[in-house]
């Protein structure tokens, strides 16, 4: 059993003690922009800031101007079978360079399967076989990143009859072999002892304390003869329990609370701090909160710990490849785990009864079925997130309906959640409700656009100031520049006042009957700054923006661009050849657009 005693506290390069922090979530962004965010420190989810610029960027730069940043990570999937993932790997540390954080964390789960992702924290079986292969992963991780990592224990809801290490005893030995630290979620200790009938306290006996530089505060959802890791409300009680338990055994670790679901104002989550400062201030007394050592790339064989993971490599039934392919297709059968199976094989059954434990009151099935529900939920809530107005025009249930389609026939190959909905308005091209009403399909590529601009890489911009510096006799000569950050797109029907009346929670037929289809339009949606804005357009405007874009994207100086009489031909609807299709535009309307998409910010430069 690992001492816990008062000369072990500190890791071999001494804890880090940060003080007590929060979780970064978007409700938070404007206020850490404004009035900056009066805790000790953040902890940040690395897939939400893979972007190349824009405000999650912005916000997260800001941040770190003024308090320490702990990146942490819910796609790494150390366990799965084809971790770790290079170009995911690439990303963190692109992001690692920019916002040097504190430190870097992770989870002790699988979440990948032949390269498509469940984006859910799935639990390992605790068997030798799998401590050496996640050993491997997290050894070839930290010597990738160039440092030590901190991996967090998950909440888990069913468990493998070929466990025979406790998990607890499995944390601990991956500390060791692979000299990683720990992230404690002490929430996710009372989840799962309630789950599978252990007790707290019997964890942190074999929890190694010197290892241990996070803990996680959070609340979980009882639902009777199970808890559910909700992240919903203030901490209980509970669970501060068990943190001056912590506390006691191991003296001063930095602390930060969770709370992902219905997200209070900023007075309630920091109060919450608050109480995490003041418990552990009762507990230990007041201590300074010290510097983060330098990050040190561990010294471990790789070569020795590959090769002892080949070694205790098994196949064919009970291993743990067999193991977490028989976990993916319940996970992820279409109508669910009951018919999963109901329509197997009496030896696929019973396998499945022979892999995973039951309950007295809450079978294999029952449990699975947590994660099924879950990892549906879960990718239909980035869908309902990013389409409000799809969502609206369709009404509830039809939506779902198209949702439960689209997830099923479209798994997920990318870590980064936010960019699951990039095929969705191809999909809804070709469902029945995108057929029989081509507007949904129009009105998705508009929304995709808006969550695609976000993070896009941030532009130097043209000045008006700039652009009226030049005399207008010169105008003819300029050629001009687009921001890639700008997308225009036909609709039928005027988007703009469509948006705003879902918003207002209006019926979309009064929206319909308010502005019917006249003639088909144009939305320009772009993002200045921070920020994401949408307007309608003429066509004609719409015609020289789009050969703006279409010519214009490149870097200022290189000779190319769209000059300005080309920008009043396109306007005007000129063929190549200069004949017009329609009325000429005067260039007096063009010299206002231009001024216009200046002052907006579509124009990053001139030449």
């Amino acid at each position: 059993m690992p001492n816990n005693r008062e000369s072990d506290r500190g890791s071999p390069a001494g804890r880090a003690f940060l003080g007590h922090g929060v979780g970064l979530r978007t409700r938070h962004f404007a206020r850490a922009l404004v009035q900056g965010l009066d805790v000790d420190w953040v902890e940040a989810i690395s897939e939400n800031f893979f972007g190349e610029g824009g405000r999650p960027l912005a916000t997260l730069d800001a941040i770190r101007r003024d308090i320490p940043v702990v990146l942490h990570g819910v796609g790494l999937g150390v366990g799965s079978l084809d971790a770790p993932n290079p170009r995911y790997l690439d990303r963190l540390q692109t992001l690692i360079r920019r916002i040097e954080p504190a430190w870097v964390s992770d989870h002790l789960c699988w979440a990948t399967l032949r390269g498509e992702h469940s984006h859910a924290l799935l639990p390992l079986p605790y068997t030798e076989e799998a401590l050496c292969a996640v050993v491997e992963r997290v050894a070839r991780v930290q010597d990738i990143l160039g440092r030590r990592i901190l991996i967090e224990n998950v909440s888990s809801y069913v468990g493998f009859r070929a466990n025979d290490i406790p998990e607890w005893e499995f944390l601990a030995a991956l500390a060791e072999r692979a000299d990683c630290l720990i992230l404690l979620d002490l929430n996710n200790v009372i989840v799962s002892a309630r789950n599978h009938g252990w007790a707290p306290q019997t964890y942190l006996d074999g929890i190694p304390g010197e290892r241990v530089w996070q803990f996680h505060l959070a609340n979980h959802t009882d639902r009777g003869l199970y808890k559910f890791d909700s992240h919903l409300g203030p901490v209980p009680d509970e669970v501060w329990d068990l943190y001056r338990d912590a506390l006691r055994r191991w003296g001063p670790v930095s602390a930060l609370v969770e709370w992902d679901e219905d997200i209070p104002t900023w007075e309630e989550l920091r109060a919450e701090q608050r109480k995490s400062a003041a418990i552990a201030n009762e507990v230990l007394g007041t201590r300074p909160r010290t510097p983060v050592p330098s990050p040190q790339r561990p010294q471990v064989d790789l070569e020795m710990l590959a090769a002892k993971a080949a070694a205790a490599r098994r196949s064919g039934p009970g291993s743990l490849a067999d193991d977490l392919d028989l976990f993916w297709q319940a996970l992820r059968f279409p109508t669910g785990v009951a018919d999963f199976l109901a329509t197997a094989s009496p030896e696929l059954r019973e396998t499945f009864d022979e892999v995973f434990e039951s309950s007295e009151g809450l079978s294999a099935l029952d449990r699975m079925d947590i994660y099924a529900n879950d990892y549906y939920w879960r990718l239909a809530g980035v869908l309902e997130e990013q389409f409000p107005t799809v969502a609206w025009m369709l009404g509830h249930v039809r939506f779902h309906n198209l949702l439960t389609d689209y997830v099923l026939h479209n798994p997920s190959h990318d870590a980064d959640l936010g960019n699951y909905s990039a095929p969705f308005p191809d999909y809804l091209a070709d469902h029945p409700e995108g057929m029989d009403d081509p507007e949904l399909v129009e009105v998705a590529r508009i929304e995709l656009d808006r969550a695609e601009l976000l993070d896009l890489a941030d532009e130097p911009m043209l000045s008006l100031t700039g652009l009226e510096a030049v005399p207008l006799e010169r105008w003819p000569e300029l050629r001009l520049h687009a921001s890639v950050a700008m997308r225009v797109r036909p609709c039928a029907r005027p988007f703009s006042p469509m948006w705003a009346l879902c918003r207002e929670g209006r019926s979309i037929e009064e929206a319909r009957r308010m502005h019917p289809i006249e003639s088909p339009g144009y939305e320009l949606t772009w993002r200045s700054g921070l920020t994401v804005f949408s307007r309608d357009l003429q066509p004609s405007e719409a015609r020289a923006l789009l050969a703006l874009q279409s010519g214009a994207n490149s870097s200022p100086g290189q000779g190319l661009g769209l000059n300005f009489v080309e920008l009043c031909m396109a306007a005007s609807g000129a063929d190549p050849s200069g004949l017009l299709a329609g009325n000429a535009v005067p260039p007096a309307t063009v010299a206002r657009w231009l001024r216009r998409w200046t002052a907006d910010g579509l124009l990053t430069g001139m030449s």
